[in-house]
């Protein structure tokens, strides 16, 4: 509920929710679930105007309660980790960040056709280490037919150390394992539309719905909300962000040791390269090319990196 105590003492908060310039903030110093509708003082109104996304969904703020859970938002802190993308309109370019001061990616995906897209997996990780969040795979509706081929399909990301989670909220399977990995820790859900990222989060706490439905209305009353996303609270001491359906996701700047990073099993044979800035793409005494042709890389994944090193390189959307 939003609070309606009266103090004039400045409180440590967490942004959960951000439209224009106002802000719906919960307080952290308590272990009451206790929000205020935040503005922003003077001078952080006059800095959002020259930057894009001076505020968003998981910034930790010191804000000031004024009146009827009403507040201003004082200074913004430093922001420890970040989930953004290319975010294009006409000529212009900018960051699109999406969430901040996050522990972990829960990328979802769907074991059904169309959404079941390693290509677009192999995105969703690569953004995940560039912004210095764990990636965790999530499938989500193992319980439908096409279940037992998504499990072999993502044997290989497993193999190559990522945690993947099979769910089902129909079954209950992998409900617990993701709740006790995410008990006391952030995480922003991933994935296309329709997936299920909100059927989760519902079922892993299944009174939240009752708990957020008046937050969510009393903020979108009578103003233009310019971003979905919202962080939630589980009763498991989570915190989640629900993010809207990202089909596209165009790298932001040029991060290329993030999609290095995302392919370790080049490590092995990148360093025996005639050339120490091989791209891997058609340099000739490339390992790693080498290694594809030899059967000891899959030539999947290769053909993944390819498709991000060519949008990256001529920052294209996907």
């Amino acid at each position: 509920m939003y609070s309606l105590i009266i103090s004039t003492s400045p409180r440590p908060g967490v942004i959960c929710r951000a439209g224009g310039d106002l802000c719906d903030v919960a307080a952290l110093d308590t272990s009451e679930e206790e929000h205020w509708l935040c503005s922003l003082r003077g001078k952080l109104k006059r800095e959002a105007q020259a930057v894009t996304n001076l505020v968003a969904v998981g910034d930790e703020v010191i804000f000031t309660p004024l009146h009827e859970g009403q507040g201003v938002i004082e200074s913004i802190g430093k922001r420890r980790s970040k989930l953004s993308r290319q975010n294009t309109k006409g000529s212009m370019v900018a960051e699109q960040v999406l969430a901040v001061n996050i522990d972990y990616a829960i990328i979802v995906m769907a074991c059904h056709a169309p959404d079941y897209n390693p290509r677009r997996l192999d995105w969703h990780l690569t953004a995940a280490l560039a912004g210095e969040l764990a990636p965790v795979i999530v499938l989500s509706k193992i319980d439908l037919p096409q279940g037992a081929a998504a499990r072999e399909d993502i044997a290989p990301y497993r193999l190559l150390g990522y945690p993947v989670i099979a769910t089902s909220t129909v079954t209950g399977e992998g409900l617990a394992e993701l709740g006790e990995l995410l008990a006391g820790k952030r995480g922003v859900l991933v994935g296309s539309s329709g997936v299920g990222k909100s059927s989760l989060i519902n079922a892993m706490d299944p009174h939240l719905q009752l708990r957020t439905g008046e937050l969510r209305q009393r903020f979108q009353k009578g103003r233009h909300v310019t971003t979905a996303a919202e962080l939630l609270r589980l009763q498991n001491g989570a915190w989640l962000i629900d993010t809207p359906g990202v089909r596209s996701f165009a790298l932001w700047d040029n991060q290329n040791d993030a999609v290095e990073n995302q392919y370790s099993e080049f490590a092995t044979y990148a360093h025996l390269c005639r050339f120490s800035d091989c791209s891997h793409t058609h340099e000739p005494g490339c390992e790693v090319r080498a290694a594809v042709g030899r059967g000891e890389i899959e030539e999947d994944r290769y053909q993944s990196y390819l498709k991000i090193h060519k949008r990256q390189k001529g920052r294209r959307k996907w």
